[in-house]
């Protein structure tokens, strides 16, 4: 990298230093300073605090920050008392410890912290004769670590979960750069030699003192033409006995020790110095090293230290027990000037991969998610044979994001989670009857209320406990013989999920009702060319109020017309009474061959049987006021649907559905519509688009949970911004003359721009690997792509881009890295005499593989690519024609 493009590099990131990124709620912020009063203030461990103290003030000052600076007075309070008071006084959020092994302080107790959070920072390796402080480390509630060898050891000393340590690394800091040598000032200091630089604390005595007899070994070799300078700060012991090994080698002349350098003088150290050599294997985060490759200068580490991870193949490596190997490492790296440059050209590359910019932003963001309100949510799970079991799957992940989750279910079943929910979910899910000790810990508490024996554990702490009620049901006959009014008239907050069911809890006096459209996922849509029967469906818990019995009486209508290529499939369970009525009733019809009971069916057999479906029939009368989820998984899988025009199915737009008057014709007009969406191909394919845009425009999960939030936490119940206006409520008879109009429209040409749907950059051995898709369900119904361009900003010469091969999430991907093809199926590569700057905007014309995802849906799993920057995402930029 040139100067100049260095230059340009640090005026950017002033530049976004100074620009507030602003997002999530405002943090009242402490920082421990308790190491600013121990040796620790001149170690690393001091200098990485105050850096990052420095890049998160920066990287959002719309926050308040506090710095905590405890007294160790012979009169003090003690750290209990001093914490407390602090803590309430501020009314600190979290509180960040930067060194939690300070040997002059006593271990601390999470309990003193009370709702504050506690964050902790791992910078050195664990004392494993420290169990207290182990303990709290443990219990924090966030922990940070400044390298991958720390990290790992945390794991494996603590036992602490992977997916709970977030690893920060820092960056040079735009002051360190080339600049001239100032040989009058170096002089000031007593180097009067070319020399090697080294930095050495209390933890480094026993490698620094093999570094100081492998550099008088190679010194004398060399007729004492360097010298060794060594930076730090050690008690007069340790310098002594230091001091006294070089005496010992003869080269005790050469050895010149500086205490307490400023950063000023460091970067004259640095850019006068003919080799860097850092000893440490305690301290791993590497921001001294950094900051020698930004000053141009060379650096030789000991290999198997921590912070390989930040230095990777920039530095020269040699093993610390081998005396033999330091030597030959010095020597290279003083003469051989094709090793020196290497180092150089490498060390600048290097540093352009870390800067604390990014550290601060990534620190901000594990605070807000640190700090997010804690949500007990009573419900059922699934394996239970339960609707809002599965919609509570859907909604789970999204709701970790915003809130974390306890999970109180009812006694009897194990609880089985699917693999997008994040797996420290599945330990925090109870019985219920632990909720009592817990219920103080809560910000809110949800009740997952619908109309079955599954939901009848919760119905004492519904009444005891005010939270927030989702309503399912206006009916709970199943769940318990109270009227509805014992439910809620103590309740905070009541969602429903339809207008019906909301007017009808306003009519009863309530006013603390919200509307949240129950959340719904696209699937992916599978095209199935065999030829096969002609399937009508069935799906939901089988109950007289279904109307099964009439849709049999029109299959056989049908079947008696001639159609005898159809099949009519009932996938539910209920009552064996009832169903042996129905079975009995079809062998009556002599419709066995055709009407097939399924019972229940698990989630994989639901899908494939929707999949395999070409007409719905969903009947309900009378409802219990509900919203149906099976209903929307229909309509999302985009298949035509027969309702019943009643109560919540009413409010359904007439060209999404078909619906069906209960009245004295109900089954000529259920028959009819039967038969016209069985001859009518076309009308099929204009619900099937209708059905699933529908979905996608009203139903989605991140407008639930926002709504949500809103209800909630603002309290604002009457804010209505779904209504269906701009849908036609055709009735099924003018379907047909709405798609001839539509044809009329004249063709035109769009730009749209996507960003990723899932994203997900983690640090895999030394460099940044991501994972990223684009959902294309998100481009208008019915239009062709006829260009795409994605646009990949990364930090490297040569990009190269491998399909996915698998589906995967970007919540579990840190654990279960997804399946990537081994050839790329793109690569680019830019002139190797250009030198790297901050990040390259590659571009690839990738319109065939787009087309490809747009036609076949099952295979857009996305891509992977090393070496993204961590500042800006990838892009898609499509041409698309079609009728808008």
């Amino acid at each position: 990298m040139s100067c100049a493009q260095r230059s340009l590099k640090r005026r950017d990131f002033e530049l976004r230093s100074k620009i507030p990124i602003l997002g999530g709620e405002h943090m009242n912020i402490a920082f421990d300073m308790s190491f600013t009063l121990t040796e620790s203030k001149h170690r690393s461990v001091g200098k990485f605090a105050r850096r990052l103290i420095r890049s998160i003030r920066k990287e959002n000052p719309s926050h308040t920050y506090h710095s905590f600076y405890p007294d160790t007075g012979s009169n003090a309070l003690p750290i209990q008392a001093q914490l407390e008071r602090f803590l309430n006084n501020r009314a600190i959020d979290l509180f960040q410890i930067f060194s939690p092994f300070e040997k002059r302080l006593p271990p601390l107790r999470k309990a003193w912290f009370g709702k504050t959070k506690v964050a902790v920072l791992l910078q050195e390796r664990m004392i494993p004769e420290e169990l207290d402080k182990i303990d709290f480390i443990q219990s924090c509630d966030l922990i940070l670590a400044n390298c991958e060898s720390i990290k790992q050891e945390a794991i494996r000393t603590a036992g602490i979960a992977p997916e709970k340590i977030k690893l920060i690394y820092g960056g040079a800091g735009r002051r360190f750069k080339r600049v001239p040598n100032d040989d009058e000032a170096l002089s000031k200091f007593g180097i009067l030699k070319p020399f090697v630089m080294s930095t050495a604390d209390v933890t480094d005595r026993q490698h620094v003192s093999k570094l100081i007899k492998a550099f008088g070994q190679v010194n004398d070799q060399m007729n004492r033409h360097y010298q060794l300078v060594i930076t730090g700060d050690l008690n007069n012991v340790d310098k002594k006995s230091l001091l006294a090994e070089a005496g010992r080698t003869g080269t005790n002349q050469d050895v010149l020790w500086l205490n307490g350098m400023s950063d000023r003088r460091l970067i004259k150290l640095y850019n006068g110095a003919q080799l860097f050599v850092y000893p440490s294997q305690d301290e791993g985060s590497g921001v001294t090293v950094l900051e020698a490759m930004a000053c141009g200068t060379p650096v030789l580490t000991f290999a198997h230290s921590p912070f390989l991870t930040i230095s990777g193949d920039a530095a020269y490596q040699v093993h610390p027990s081998n005396g033999a190997a330091i030597r030959q490492g010095l020597t290279a790296c003083l003469l051989d000037e094709e090793v020196r440059s290497n180092l150089r050209s490498k060390g600048f590359d290097r540093t352009d991969q870390f800067d604390w910019y990014s550290a601060g932003a990534k620190v901000l963001e594990a605070y807000q998610y640190a700090l997010r309100k804690k949500l007990a949510i009573f419900s059922p799970l699934t394996p239970l044979k339960s609707g809002i079991a599965h919609y509570l799957n859907v909604i789970l992940p999204s709701f970790q994001e915003n809130y974390e989750c306890d999970l109180f279910i009812n006694e009897g079943y194990e609880p089985l989670l699917p693999p997008e929910i994040e797996d420290d979910q599945i330990k925090r899910i109870f019985k219920h009857h632990v909720f009592e000790q817990k219920a103080h810990q809560y910000d809110e508490v949800m009740f997952q209320l619908g109309n079955s024996k599954n939901h009848a554990y919760m119905v004492p702490y519904v009444k005891k406990y005010p939270g927030v009620v989702i309503l399912h049901d206006l009916y709970l006959n199943k769940c318990s013989d109270d009227d509805i009014d014992d439910y809620l008239k103590s309740a905070k907050s009541i969602i429903v999920h339809n207008q019906y069911a909301q007017r009808f809890l306003l009519n009863k006096g309530y006013r603390n009702v919200g509307l949240c459209r129950l959340p719904q996922k696209l699937p992916v849509m599978i095209s199935l060319l065999m030829d096969r029967d002609f399937v009508f469906s069935s799906f939901g818990r089988m109950e007289e109020n279904k109307h099964i019995e009439l849709a049999i009486r029109c299959v056989k209508r049908l079947y008696e017309e001639g159609f005898t290529d159809i099949r009519y499939t009932i996938a539910s369970n209920g009552a064996s009474r009832y169903l042996k009525k129905l079975k009995s009733f079809v062998s009556a019809l002599g419709l066995d061959h055709i009407v097939q009971f399924m019972g229940y069916v698990e989630q994989a057999e639901y899908q494939t049987m929707l999949s395999h479906s070409d007409v719905c029939i969903q009947l309900h009368n009378p409802t219990d006021g509900e919203s149906s989820l099976t209903l929307l998984d229909v309509l999302s899988h985009g298949k035509a649907a027969i309702v019943s025009d009643i109560d919540a199915y009413s409010e359904l737009p007439g060209d999404v559905v078909c619906k069906i008057h209960h009245d004295d014709n109900v089954e000529d007009e259920l028959f009819l519509t039967m038969h016209r969406l069985y001859t009518d191909k076309n009308l099929r394919k204009q619900l099937r688009q209708r059905s699933r845009s529908f979905v996608a425009d009203h139903h989605p999960v991140t407008r639930y949970v926002e709504r949500f939030k809103r209800i909630v936490e603002n309290g604002i119940y009457d804010e209505w911004q779904e209504g269906w206006t701009e849908w036609r409520t055709a009735a099924i008879g003018t379907l047909t003359d709405a798609t001839n109009t539509s044809h009329a429209s004249v063709e035109t040409t769009r730009t749209i721009y996507l960003q990723p749907n899932r994203y997900r950059r983690i640090q895999q051995g030394m460099n940044p690997v991501s994972y990223f898709s684009f959902n294309l369900n998100e481009l208008p119904k019915g239009c062709v792509i006829q260009s795409a361009v994605m646009q990949i900003p990364a930090v490297t010469r040569v990009l190269r881009v491998h399909r996915i091969k698998s589906s995967w999430s970007s919540q579990s991907v840190s654990r279960r890295k997804p399946p990537v093809r081994k050839y790329p199926i793109f690569k680019h590569m830019v002139e190797s005499k250009t030198k790297l700057s901050q990040s390259i905007l590659f571009t690839w014309e990738c319109t065939q593989l787009a087309q490809t995802w747009m036609q076949d849906q099952l295979r857009n799993h996305g891509v992977y690519v090393p070496r993204i920057s961590a500042r800006k995402k990838p892009g898609l930029h499509l041409v698309v024609r079609g009728k808008f």
